[in-house]
């Protein structure tokens, strides 16, 4: 079997916490709060956005 990378575990401070994960796990769970983030500040940049232009049209 070959070499497995970013297994090692890594301690993360974080305020009054230290969790200790893989750093597999713990760049997907970066990468899933990123997205979720882009996905939920996307949707309300566009409501922004778009809102003027629905008042004009009335």
């Amino acid at each position: 079997m070959g070499h497995f990378s970013n297994v090692m575990p890594v301690e993360l401070p974080f305020l009054f916490w230290t969790l200790s994960m893989s750093r597999a796990l713990l760049m997907f769970l970066i990468l899933s709060v990123g997205v979720i983030l882009g996905w939920l500040l996307h949707g309300s940049f566009r409501r922004i956005k778009t809102a003027p232009m629905h008042d004009k049209a009335l």
